[in-house]
């Protein structure tokens, strides 16, 4: 015989609905038929996180050559996390925070962080513009060569 998923009921109390201050053992099996979770506790499904988690892309490589700009990202419009690693000994660094609520509309662009070429002022700059897609060069000449990039898009 298969055993029940059950609680500990010795201080478990029910509070609108809701069981309190107890631990559930599903015994391996699983949650169905819940509602739309309200709390910042609540438990969700595979297909909310799904429908309602950002796009997460480890890593993706791209190659940076002068001042010139390169996509990285062909999204037109949303909230974007970016993070700029240079494979390039002491070259430059970033991350930012974007957001574009629409492809003909100008981004609210955020530079979180940012570390210079060891050797020069040399920094990262991104762009988004209107109907385009998420580019980014150095501002100067040197460090030409691959970098990694991590973002999150929601």
């Amino acid at each position: 015989m298969a055993s029940a998923p059950a609680f500990n009921r010795s201080n478990a109390f029910i509070k609108n609905g809701r069981i309190q201050n107890t631990i559930i053992s599903m015994n391996a099996k699983v949650i169905t038929s819940h509602g739309t979770p309200l709390d910042t506790l609540d438990v969700v499904n595979k297909s909310y996180c799904d429908n309602n988690v950002g796009t997460i892309t480890p890593v993706s490589a791209f190659v940076l050559i002068g001042n010139n700009w390169t996509t990285v990202l062909s999204s037109l419009s949303g909230d974007v996390s970016l993070s700029v690693f240079s494979e390039v000994m002491n070259g430059p660094c970033g991350s930012f925070i974007m957001t574009k609520n629409s492809p003909g509309r100008h981004p609210s662009i955020v530079r979180t962080t940012s570390v210079s070429g060891s050797t020069t002022n040399e920094r990262l700059e991104i762009r988004w513009r209107l109907n385009m897609a998420i580019e980014i060069r150095k501002n100067g000449q040197n460090y030409d060569g691959p970098y990694r990039l991590k973002y999150i898009l929601n």
